[in-house]
């Protein structure tokens, strides 16, 4: 699975040839919709939003045939996404975007979150108590996960701020 990010909306980029590139080696995009796996015989839903710093977030639009009273998994490139869900339900949200800051100055943090909501989402896991703080959120996701991701953005250094590949493994409960 896989949502499109704001360097795949560049103009000299065709979302559309990507999306069938991808296809063809069986990874599904999600642009702004739901899908359920069945996955050793547990079903799970994922969400995927298109990205929101670039403006392609439909939050109404990916959750348009979702299933309120299943297990969701959000998938969205920026964490800003949490601003769009809106009381939908999100038992975790993957997120990155930020470069976990990319810059971290003693004394001072982080120098970029490289969102346009500054909501201080930008590395780690975040519950649903930190982000109704951090985010305003009146019904918040049960949790968020923000990648510090592999790259770097603007300048091509990270300092303080290790690249990550966070892996999860999710377990039914019973």
């Amino acid at each position: 699975m896989a949502v499109f990010g704001n360097a795949e909306h560049k103009r000299r980029i065709n979302i559309v040839k990507l999306r069938e590139l991808l296809a063809e080696r069986g990874i599904v995009t999600l642009i702004n919709e739901s899908v359920v796996m069945d996955i050793r015989g547990a079903q799970i839903q994922i969400v995927g939003l298109d990205d929101p710093h670039s403006g392609h977030s439909r939050a109404a639009a990916a959750y348009a045939h979702a299933d309120a009273s299943r297990w969701t998994l959000v998938l969205v490139h920026s964490p800003e996404g949490v601003l769009e869900l809106d009381g939908r339900r999100a038992d975790l949200v993957l997120g990155g975007h930020t470069h976990g800051g990319q810059i971290l100055l003693p004394g001072i943090g982080w120098v970029s979150d490289n969102t346009h909501n500054r909501v201080g989402l930008i590395s780690g896991l975040y519950n649903a108590e930190d982000l109704a703080i951090r985010a305003g959120l009146k019904k918040p996701p049960s949790a968020l996960y923000v990648s510090r991701g592999l790259g770097t953005s603007g300048w091509p250094i990270r300092l303080r701020c290790r690249p990550e590949l966070p892996i999860f493994v999710l377990r039914r409960i019973t």
